[in-house]
């Protein structure tokens, strides 16, 4: 082998080496955290939090935030990187919350329960999780 060609295997192996040793990239958005200490909130603490109000964070499994908007009369709004998109929400006996957007996730129902973090609130089921922080009233514009 000559001399050039040991030079760059050896300047390849080393590249390799430290992509190999690099951290891993960070995480898309939020994990799935199921194991929760905390009991969930029920249905007339998420009604206090959510409704007439503003909640802002990050999906998980991406690096998007999401925007969504709580009307008292059932229905919602999400500020989405691909625009607004039109929904309802509705409260369960067993305190989760439901959505259903016209094409957010595809505009199947789903369930989560809702978790305070701090000044998040988690709102998580088997498949995602997505932390919002509220404001309070309508800061989306449909």
């Amino acid at each position: 082998m000559s001399p050039t060609m040991k030079i760059a295997f050896t300047g390849a192996a080393l590249c390799a080496l430290a992509a190999c040793a690099a951290d891993k990239p960070a995480a898309l958005g939020p994990s799935v955290n199921n194991d929760m200490t905390a009991p969930a909130l029920t249905s007339d603490q998420i009604r206090k939090l959510v409704v007439g109000n503003t909640g802002t964070g990050p999906i998980s499994g991406s690096h998007i935030n999401l925007t969504i908007y709580v009307s008292p009369d059932g229905t919602a709004l999400a500020d989405l990187p691909t625009g607004i998109d039109h929904g309802m929400w509705h409260l369960t006996a067993d305190g989760q919350v439901c959505w259903k957007w016209d094409s957010y996730r595809a505009g199947q129902e789903y369930c989560q329960h809702v978790y305070q973090s701090g000044p998040d609130y988690r709102f998580v089921n088997s498949t995602m999780e997505e932390h919002f922080i509220f404001t309070p009233g309508k800061h989306i514009e449909a």
